[in-house]
């Protein structure tokens, strides 16, 4: 076998998304897949754990089923959408947290190799793409049944301090996508 590298969907620019980054501020997005994006808790912990911050800018991406009504009132540092388009939003964005899939790994991975990812495990087998992204240490990883707002604010302030500490292995793991992407040419695939 021959491991060619990640499929990624190749996206138009939608231009109906007009967001605009406070350059004052770092950039969070937020993004669970669509088949865990109905965890309401989560959404909810996250406008805890960030809301009202004079640091950080929220782009929270909560897919097509949730009412954003159903978080209640937003802070004034949170945008909160039913999609994001994510080749739009990650060239801006300073901090990435999303569940642990490898197709949300792949996609952050392949827009924006200078980002270490903070994991939120969801299922199964994404176990299995969180010890690879701790054991290149490209990442953290955590399980929101187990934060506080408290908590996640301070794994995300300590994270912002070490942040350049993953960037190695983020680039490692690019650097294997772009040699895998070249031997996928040479071999005509």
């Amino acid at each position: 076998f021959l491991f060619i590298g990640p499929c990624i969907e190749e996206y138009e620019p939608d231009e109906s998304f007009n967001f605009i980054k406070d350059e004052n501020k770092k950039l969070i997005y937020i993004s669970l897949v669509p088949i865990f994006d109905q965890n309401i808790d989560f959404y909810k912990l996250c406008v805890q754990a960030f809301g009202n911050s004079n640091e950080y800018q929220i782009v929270m991406n909560v897919g097509p089923k949730i009412n954003i009504k159903e978080l209640g009132e937003l802070p004034d540092n949170f945008y909160v959408f039913n999609n994001v388009p994510i080749n739009q939003i990650l060239p801006k964005t300073d901090i990435v947290i999303i569940d642990a899939g490898i197709k949300s790994i792949n996609e952050v991975l392949c827009f924006n190799n200078n980002l270490p990812l903070i994991l939120i495990k969801q299922d199964l087998n994404e176990f299995d793409y969180s010890k690879l992204i701790k054991k290149n240490e490209a990442g953290i990883v955590l399980n929101d049944k187990r934060l506080t707002p408290e908590k996640f604010r301070d794994v995300v302030n300590n994270y912002i301090n070490d942040k350049s500490k993953y960037l190695k292995g983020v680039q490692n793991i690019c650097q294997s996508f772009k040699e895998a992407r070249n031997q996928r040419k040479e071999s005509g695939i």
